[in-house]
């Protein structure tokens, strides 16, 4: 761990944690504490919240951990079909990194383990005087892990895209599908990606696409459009027709008549020489 990353976790003093479970009934209610962060660690259900200041919302489900910032106000609201349950973690941290997205997904669930046990810790009787130091300990833990979490770099966060396009070829791919499954809030992943490739997410999510029925176009050349556009999760072949345009700067007839033409002048059966 670095020097920067340590001097960030400096400070993380636990206040409290207990075992939410959200009522089945709608509740919509505005929050803020004005001293100390949170973490909510869902477990199951459905948890909604608002930004007023920032004016964007998100839905986080089990799996993802929420993060806020001490005074911030948010607008929070229940599932009463599919009511939250989370363990909901209060503490005071000092110098929280200004770039800490609201919510991340714990792929290994190791926040939510650790949550349990900082739940049992705080019912320790037979020694009282390690509950604070230990407590704190795996609330710094939990902070480095949910930092670690959200700082991928550009190669995991690259390959995790790929990885879900090549897995997700024939269904059409969203934003918030492909946030979803890196685990990070839309804007901040969106934005993420950018600063360290330079594109847009859904820029290279069209451009393996285009690769991929491009592929299919020279490897099966009596395959109709229509039927490529449907294998690679694009609506129409008008719009695959379009796509393969742009990043190409070739039509599909371009791409089947240049690949006919290389075969004619490099056949893959040697010619026989006449004896």
């Amino acid at each position: 761990m670095s020097k920067n990353s340590i001097k960030e976790l400096e400070g993380l003093n636990l206040e409290g944690i207990y075992f939410f479970k959200a009522p089945e009934r709608k509740i919509r209610s505005k929050c803020c504490n004005e001293t100390e962060c949170q973490f909510i660690v869902i477990t199951a259900g459905s948890y909604k919240a608002f930004i007023p200041q920032e004016k964007k919302d998100f839905t986080a489900g089990p799996g993802d951990v929420v993060f806020w910032r001490a005074g911030e106000v948010r607008f929070e609201e229940n599932d009463p079909y599919n009511p939250t349950k989370c363990f909901s973690i209060y503490f005071s941290w000092p110098n929280p990194p200004d770039s800490l997205p609201h919510f991340c997904y714990d792929y290994n669930h190791l926040i939510s383990l650790l949550a349990e046990i900082l739940l049992d810790i705080k019912d320790i009787v037979y020694k009282p005087d390690l509950i604070k130091p230990l407590s704190n300990a795996y609330l710094t833990t939990i902070a480095a892990e949910y930092i670690r979490l959200t700082r991928l770099n550009e190669d995991e966060l690259v390959n995790k895209v790929a990885k879900y396009v090549e897995e997700h070829m024939s269904e059409p791919i969203r934003l918030s599908d492909l946030a979803k499954y890196v685990g990070l809030e839309v804007h901040h992943f969106g934005r993420k990606y950018k600063a360290l490739t330079g594109r847009t997410p859904m820029y290279d999510v069209k451009h393996r696409k285009v690769e991929h029925a491009k592929g299919m176009l020279i490897l099966e050349p009596r395959r109709t459009l229509a039927n490529i556009a449907e294998r690679v999760g694009i609506k129409d072949a008008f719009r695959l027709s379009r796509l393969i345009k742009r990043y190409t700067r070739l039509t599909a007839r371009e791409i089947r008549k240049q690949y006919k033409f290389s075969q004619v002048k490099n056949p893959i059966s040697p010619v026989r020489k006449k004896t």
